[in-house]
């Protein structure tokens, strides 16, 4: 008791077959270090090649994570047994003002009860600062990244590329329909 086998504990299970290795066989009379590979559960969703997570299948096909431990919140949980809106990106610190359940932002307080964004610093203006501590009307830039690809003017969309050079899109979930998806997973046609 209190000992690993290398230490002499009893060994009920068989060892590598190389020589010299103590490590405890997995698969075909060796163990990971030579070449045995631990067997990877797959979702039981059909045509999913995700592995599997909680209940044999994966996230996209209904994982069912945590709920947040805060009364009545359905989401699930992210970092320290709070979803994303009651978390405060996993420290756990809600709204000072009592009874108030949202996450604080600045000051410990919420948007709501008194969380302030930062403001552009060009006398009289109220707008929101962007970068450079200025809005967008005061010089704030806006970085937009172009294609990789050579000679390429267009803009970049995801990995890099615009569409034209590999980009991915989303297409309309509606049934026939190969238009780029705007909002809720349809294009703007349906």
């Amino acid at each position: 008791g209190g000992v690993c086998i290398r230490h002499g504990a009893k060994n009920y299970r068989k060892l590598c077959s190389n020589k010299g290795c103590t490590n405890l066989a997995v698969r075909g009379r060796v163990c990971i270090r030579h070449g045995a590979t631990k067997p990877i559960r797959l979702c039981s969703s059909a045509g999913c090649k995700t592995q599997a997570r909680t209940g044999g299948v994966c996230r996209r096909h209904g994982e069912k994570g945590k709920p947040c431990r805060i009364d009545g919140c359905p989401n699930q949980v992210q970092q320290g047994g709070l979803c994303m809106r009651h978390g405060d990106g996993g420290k756990g610190k809600l709204c000072s003002f009592q009874g108030c359940k949202n996450r604080s932002r600045k000051g410990g307080v919420c948007m709501r009860h008194g969380a302030k964004n930062d403001l552009c610093r060009v006398d009289g203006c109220t707008k929101q600062a962007r970068n450079g501590d200025v809005c967008m009307r005061h010089g704030a830039m806006v970085v937009i990244k172009q294609c990789s690809s050579e000679g390429c003017t267009n803009n970049a969309l995801k990995g890099g590329v615009c569409a034209r050079h590999g980009a991915k899109r989303k297409l309309c979930s509606s049934e026939g329909c190969t238009t780029q998806a705007k909002n809720g997973g349809v294009c703007m046609k349906h």
